[in-house]
């Protein structure tokens, strides 16, 4: 099993053959790397843009959740994955959300699900 790099899925994103020529068929990405390419994270702060959630098709949870969405409203935040770094008081703690969300869409192909939290979460103004 061979993973690549975030800047290898850009390279191939973008179509520039001069950095990276080869495939990627077959091979794997990590959810840091989905998580980095696809922008999720903000950077500096214990926020994501998005909190996707493993889900099939439309859930009547987030339609309940939808009906009640207001300002500020984080669709997800409180039902996905996140993942807590703690550098025992010598740094901040460090929160990546939807790891294992996100590894489970892309590998499950369930990019209807993805669309939908993007959509949702990135339309919020």
């Amino acid at each position: 099993m061979e993973f690549l790099d975030t800047q290898i899925i850009s390279y191939k994103y973008k179509g520039n053959k001069d950095l990276f020529a080869g495939d990627i068929n077959g091979r794997w990405i990590s959810s840091i790397v989905a998580l980095e390419f696809l922008g999720i994270m903000i950077k500096g702060q214990n926020r994501a843009k998005m909190y996707p959630v493993k889900i099939k098709g439309i859930h009547l949870g987030i339609m309940v959740n939808l009906e009640h969405k207001k300002r500020g409203f984080e669709l997800g935040k409180n039902c996905t994955d996140k993942l807590v770094i703690d550098f025992n008081g010598e740094f901040n703690s460090s929160v990546i959300y939807s790891n294992e969300a996100i590894s489970h869409l892309i590998n499950e192909k369930d990019l209807d699900t993805l669309l939908l939290f993007a959509q949702l979460s990135l339309d919020k103004e």
